[in-house]
Formats: structure tokens, C-alpha cells, sequence
């Protein structure tokens, strides 16, 4: 009898997992990726990127005045739709003197981006690209 009771528990658990598997899930959460099967594309490729990097970055006054020259890295998001969002500096040290907004107000102007896929799907994917900021 208590073979019986055991079988009969573990029979119902089983059945009970198994129509857990084909109940819909509900909508989850967006889980944005680090790296893809397709990794998100500028329109035209790196090279029109970083043309347009050089044609829109616009120098701070306050850091050329005072000779501040370095680098802003930048942690962005390019959606499923291949729009840029949550951009911000990962820098542990902040240059100042309007570099890092300089950076982020880039890239914020850029167009939309070719998404990255998963398994033939578009996803979020982080992005990080440096931003050099030099006096000539």
C-alpha cells in the first residue's frame, strides 16, 4: 500500500510538471544580452560610425580652455528596434569638464542601428565604444 501511495505521488507529480511546460508563459521581463549570434551594426558599418563620431563630436569649451584631453568610455543599449537607450559613461574617473556629455550627446544623435539577433530574433544588446577627446 505505501508502494502504491509513492508511485501514485510520484505519477501526479510528474503529470503536474509536465503540464507545466504547456501552460503559456506569461510575457517576460526583456533581457538585454552582452553578446549575440549577430551582433548589432551602425548603418554603413564601423567606418561610416566613426565618420560620424568625427563629424558630430563637438569639443567641450571648458576642456579645451583648460587642456583636458582623455578618453570617455561609453555603455549603451541598442533596443530590438535598433534604437540607442540608456547611454552612460562607465569611466571610474570622470574627466569633467563637459566630456562626458559631449560623448553621450554623440551618440545619443546617432541613427537607428541594424538590431542584433538571437536565433533569428531581434534582442537588446549592450554595446561600449571609447570616445577619445585630444587637443592638436
Amino acid at each position: 500500500m505505501k508502494y502504491l501511495f509513492t508511485l501514485a505521488l510520484m505519477l501526479s507529480c510528474f503529470l503536474g510538471m509536465s503540464q507545466i511546460d504547456t501552460i503559456p508563459k506569461e510575457k517576460e521581463e526583456e533581457e538585454t544580452l552582452t553578446f549575440t549570434e549577430q551582433m548589432p551594426s551602425y548603418p554603413g558599418g564601423e567606418e561610416a560610425m566613426m565618420k560620424f563620431i568625427s563629424k558630430n563630436l563637438k569639443y567641450p569649451k571648458a576642456a579645451m580652455e583648460a587642456g583636458i584631453q582623455g578618453r570617455v568610455v561609453l555603455r549603451f543599449t541598442v533596443s530590438k528596434t535598433g534604437k540607442i537607450v540608456d547611454i552612460h559613461s562607465i569611466n571610474k574617473k570622470k574627466l569633467g569638464y563637459g566630456l562626458e556629455e559631449a560623448a553621450i550627446d554623440v551618440i545619443a544623435a546617432m541613427p537607428d542601428w541594424q538590431p542584433g539577433t538571437q536565433r533569428g530574433t531581434p534582442v537588446s544588446v549592450y554595446f561600449t565604444i571609447p570616445i577619445s577627446f585630444k587637443l592638436n
